[in-house]
């Protein structure tokens, strides 16, 4: 089901690492004198920085800010369009260097940023791009390799941008990207100030083909990793590697992928950007409409105004299907039929890959008329010059994410064993029969690494959980493939002591996951229980980003739990750390978001329901606002044999175990913080 379904319980994990572009000017205007550049401004002429600001589809909704050398703001532009085009007006008096940061943020707090730099700023204007080849170029000029740091690294003196610095950087990343730059025929053209236009041929195509990460691993040191888009099943090229690396140490680590050439094919068809442009155009348009022109019943065949029905391939809502979902009030694209999504918008396009059928993966950010945001993806057919939805074609739901928890354990003074962990999430609804029995006997997943990991229905839960290696269930949906303790004084390792979640047999190094591929692909291999000895189906899902290092996780900012929340947990506890549920009310939970933080869009609790010597696994999930702080959790039965309720209370014996609150940001990455109440061995 697309998140579009989900609208009115909005189910958003949370994820977090920064993509930063950066844009850097080599040299002024050639012929002019370096000592009437910026350091010298005539006063009564105006210098005027002004370019495109994009990634392959312009940066819309993005502000400019150009710093000046001693790191103040030297002008603001308006808010990117969708041509991509941005212009400042230095304040007068304004030195030179400039860093250019355009950023834009999301309803959830994250942030987005490409960076830019010009070493001098002659009375009139300079064009300047910002753009992912820039930002690669500003991470080698930063000596943290943090682009959006050089505002007060040029400040401090720490950072140098003057025109031979930024010659030979630019050098370096070209030779990175020789390949691509081959095939895009833009070997020749300066990433700062050759001007082009969305949606065209040669630089544009180049920057919709790269997937640039920046990642910070501390205040003074960043992963970085430049990947093709993929295109097809096959493993799309990639160079990975750290900020404090040299180049002759980045190409040896990646000769064979500097060296082997890039086919034209596998590149994004030229245009995508307008034509990602267009089917948001559309699909506004449709849900500009009152929903009874949009619909006229409940199903796919009454989706009956023109300008719905032309977005599907076509014209004919009834081809779309997407993870199980036909359009409908209850599946896929639900968000058609209600009054309440009426003017929802869409915006900030993205391709981002090429299935192997041809296929295009789109991402788009839509927009509710109380401002709620959600980022999703849309396969589409290109059909007739036009984008048309079509959905992935899959029988059953599934997902697969980056996944990223700091977890604690507030109960029975154990908090020495708090810990972060990296891994991956499977999502795959415990569906069920019309009388609430699972249809799932097991879904059984070829992870990229060759491991294989089988996932079962559980009454309680609404997800499949992962199975142990004994047969048991764990409750979990989650493969955790890195651990580490936050006290650095604890002995030992998570995986071996958290007995309650799931680890990979083989745990992982910060070196091993930075070398994950950002999309890469993994098999599920679906089993029903009428028939358990078939494959039923079997489908591919691709990640749009990888997992963080340990490292990476640390650096970033978290939401917290309040000191109520947790004194709850501390003060309500059981001998074994459990804490009996609430039977005649919901199950109050409050946060804090520190800056940089993203907020989170989920609340969950996590249970056990104990009858006798049996006990009973249960979760119960909630979808709250970004702006929201606190929610009172309710009780739903996830199946027919699921007992833990008593309305939407809890029932009796009904015993808490954890409680967590997650968000993802717009590739899909997981944040997760999850507080413990339970006794560790």
């Amino acid at each position: 089901m697309d998140f579009l379904s989900r609208m009115g319980r909005r189910w958003l994990p949370i994820g977090l690492a920064v993509v930063t572009a950066a844009l850097v000017a080599c040299g002024g205007n050639g012929d002019d004198d370096d000592d009437n550049g910026g350091d010298q401004p005539n006063p009564t002429q105006p210098r005027t920085l002004s370019g495109v600001a994009a990634t392959g589809a312009a940066f819309t909704d993005a502000v400019v800010r150009v710093h000046a050398a001693d790191g103040s703001v030297a002008g603001t532009s308006a808010p990117v369009g969708r041509d991509g085009t941005w212009q400042v007006t230095l304040a007068e008096g304004a030195k030179a260097p400039f860093v250019i940061i355009a950023t834009r943020q999301s309803a959830v707090g994250e942030t987005e940023s490409l960076v830019s730099l010009v070493d001098a700023a002659p009375p009139g204007t300079t064009h300047v791009n910002v753009t992912p080849v820039t930002t690669l170029v500003a991470a080698r000029v930063s000596p943290s390799g943090q682009p959006t740091r050089l505002p007060d690294e040029v400040k401090a003196g720490s950072a140098t941008v003057d025109g031979s610095t930024l010659a030979a950087k630019t050098g370096e990343i070209k030779e990175l990207l020789a390949p691509v730059l081959a095939a895009t025929n833009t070997t020749s053209i300066d990433p700062f100030r050759t001007p082009f236009t969305i949606g065209s041929a040669g630089y544009d195509q180049l920057i919709d083909a790269l997937l640039v990460t920046i990642t910070p691993t501390g205040a003074a040191s960043a992963n970085i990793d430049i990947s093709m888009k993929a295109s097809g099943d096959a493993p799309a090229p990639r160079i990975t590697f750290s900020s404090e690396q040299s180049l002759a140490t980045i190409k040896a680590n990646n000769s064979a992928v500097i060296n082997t050439p890039i086919p034209t094919p596998s590149l994004p068809p030229v245009g995508i950007a307008t034509l990602i442009e267009d089917l948001t155009t559309r699909m506004n348009a449709c849900y500009a409409l009152p929903t009874a022109t949009r619909v006229s019943g409940t199903t796919a065949a009454s989706v009956s105004a023109p300008a719905c029905r032309t977005l599907f391939v076509g014209d004919d809502p009834t081809t779309y299907r997407g993870n199980g979902g036909a359009v409908s009030s209850s599946g896929s694209f639900s968000s058609l039929f209600p009054d309440n999504t009426t003017n929802l918008r869409f915006d900030q396009g993205s391709y981002e890959f090429t299935r192997g059928n041809g296929d295009i993966v789109v991402g788009l950010r839509s927009v509710t008329s109380d401002g709620a945001q959600v980022f999703d993806t849309f396969v589409v057919r290109n059909e007739n010059g036009k984008l048309k939805l079509i959905g992935n074609q899959y029988q059953y739901n599934g997902a697969v994410n980056a996944f990223h928890q700091y977890r604690t354990f507030p109960t029975l003074n154990q908090s020495a064993f708090n810990y972060y962990s990296s891994g991956y999430t499977m999502t795959i609804t415990n569906t069920t029969t019309s009388n609430g029995v699972p249809i799932f006997d097991r879904v059984v997943v070829d992870a990229p690494n060759g491991e294989t990991l089988t996932l079962r229905p559980s009454a309680g839960s609404s997800f499949l959980t992962l199975v142990r290696a004994d047969g048991s269930l764990s409750g979990t949906s989650v493969v955790r493939i890195a651990s580490s303790y936050e006290n650095a004084g604890t002995a030992g390792s998570p995986a071996t002591r958290d007995t309650a979640v799931y680890f990979s047999p083989q745990q992982l190094t910060d070196p091993e996951i930075a070398v994950i591929p950002q999309q890469a692909v993994w098999t599920f291999r679906y089993y029903l229980a009428s028939n358990p000895t078939v494959e039923a189906a079997r489908q591919t899902y691709r990640t749009r980003a990888r997992a963080l290092t340990i490292a990476e996780l640390k650096a970033t900012p978290l939401p917290r739990f309040t000191s109520a929340t947790l004194n709850a947990l501390t003060s309500g506890a059981n001998a074994d750390g459990s804490v009996p549920m609430p039977t005649s009310q919901a199950y109050p939970v409050s946060w804090e978001v520190p800056t940089g933080a993203l907020a989170p869009t989920q609340v969950q609790l996590f249970g056990v329901r104990v009858i006798g010597t049996a006990q009973q696994s249960f979760n119960d999930a909630v979808s709250v606002a970004s702006t929201a702080r606190s929610v009172a959790v309710t009780c739903s039965p996830a199946t027919a044999a699921d007992q833990h309720c008593n309305g939407s209370n809890f029932a009796a014996n009904d015993y808490l175990t954890g409680v967590q609150m997650s968000v993802n940001d717009r590739t899909g990455r997981v944040f997760n913080v999850h507080a413990n109440a339970y006794r560790l061995p």
